[in-house]
């Protein structure tokens, strides 16, 4: 009994057997600090993503309906908001609105919008606003030169 578990422990460490180099590159990669490395890269990449989309532009559709005793209104459009580097945001609005006066007569107009707005006191600058985006930027730098 004793040869038989003593020849099969000794198969199976033949069989699994690494060399130094091996082992010591396997226990690193699949240790708990390795894998805490690889998930923090994995946040870096996806806060500077979320960084980044801060300033891409947001569309939102739009619509109002009123109805009044001598007309009704429709209103259908699309909004796109844009921050910019500076704390503004840019805004525009088209829309198409639709007035019912009576049962006959209908009349459709095209509207157009565009605004900015800026707060002076609040958010105020490039180098504020794009403080989070030039961190995550500066992470995902240092994590590309560990990797290399």
């Amino acid at each position: 009994m004793k040869k038989i578990l003593i020849s099969s422990l000794l198969l199976t460490t033949f069989s699994y057997s690494f060399n130094l180099k091996e082992y010591v590159q396997l226990s690193l990669t699949n240790s708990n600090d390795a894998k805490l490395i690889q998930d923090n890269e994995l946040n870096i990449n996806y806060d500077y993503q979320l960084q980044k989309d801060k300033f891409s532009a947001n569309y939102t559709p739009t619509s109002s309906f009123n109805m009044d005793s001598d007309s009704d209104t429709l209103s259908i459009g699309i909004r796109r908001d844009q921050q910019n580097r500076y704390g503004g945001n840019l805004y525009n609005t088209l829309e198409v609105q639709r007035y019912d006066i009576d049962s006959s007569d209908t009349i459709y107009t095209p509207a157009f919008s565009i605004g900015y707005k800026q707060s002076l006191l609040r958010k105020f600058g490039e180098k504020y606003n794009t403080l989070s985006l030039d961190k995550s930027s500066e992470q995902r730098k240092l994590i590309d030169l560990i990797n290399q």
